[in-house]
């Protein structure tokens, strides 16, 4: 056995350690590179359902609509739509307003994104919505519910009081609270509709190159480790080796 698996046993805690720590890197190197696939996948889906014709109404099948235009009339309930907490623009904090828009022809009620508006100074004021009461069009894109697991059993609660503040849009609730049939999907309103306050959609908030880069990182800072290992293994044995040399000297 050569030396250094010799040293690599005896310093066996240092070993282990460093085992354990170049696994979790390469792991999370691993896991980027999966993640980019992810982004890879949404950016090819979000270009091939974007070039299909817009949808003027919808079903209860929501496979296909994802990243959907949409164009659908209905009507708001200009009382009852949700304050989403903790949205920020240009570094400034404040909320989205999801209202619910009753679709013409359709049992199912939509949720819309309005956009972004600027939060007060005092948390016990929120800024005035005004909704139409008369029939509109709304055109915008198809979108998966903003959730926010860590406020999950904090948004389950149903509540009677409208509007209402949360931190997160559970569409199970949202159906409880309406008495109604809530689409899984929400709209994301076109910017510059009449009812639409700033909205901004990025798709994705990292791209597939950036994971692939984060995953670069990952393997280098696990090779690094190899080669840090490697180099203090062998210099702990050189130690110890020039240490047992000059003790036998002094003894003879």
């Amino acid at each position: 056995m050569s030396s250094f698996w010799l040293n690599c046993k005896r310093y066996r805690g240092f070993t282990l350690f460093s085992l354990a720590l170049f696994f979790l890197l390469v792991s999370l190197g691993f896991w980027q590179l999966s993640r980019a696939d992810e982004k890879q996948f949404e950016l090819e889906t979000l270009e091939s359902r974007q070039a299909m014709p817009v949808l003027t109404r919808i079903g209860s099948d929501i496979s296909e609509y994802a990243y959907r235009k949409v164009e659908l009339t209905g009507k708001f309930d200009p009382k009852r739509f949700w304050y989403l907490d903790n949205r920020s623009y240009k570094g400034k904090a404040g909320y989205n307003v999801i209202a619910a828009f009753f679709v013409d022809q359709s049992e199912m009620v939509l949720l819309v994104n309005l956009g972004w508006l600027p939060a007060s100074a005092f948390r016990d004021e929120v800024p005035e919505v005004l909704l139409p009461e008369h029939n509109v069009t709304v055109r915008g894109m198809l979108r998966e519910p903003i959730v926010n697991a860590l406020y999950e059993s904090m948004v389950n609660d149903l509540m009677t009081l409208w509007p209402q503040r949360v931190l997160s849009i559970d569409i199970e609730t949202a159906s409880l609270e309406l008495d109604a049939l809530v689409f899984p999907l929400i709209l994301a309103i076109e910017p510059g509709h009449p009812q639409a306050y700033e909205a901004h959609w990025p798709v994705i908030n990292v791209t597939p190159a950036k994971h692939t880069g984060y995953a670069v990182q990952w393997f280098s800072m696990a090779l690094a480790l190899v080669v840090l290992f490697v180099f203090m293994i062998n210099n702990r044995g050189r130690k110890e080796k020039d240490e047992r040399r000059g003790s036998n000297q002094k003894k003879s």
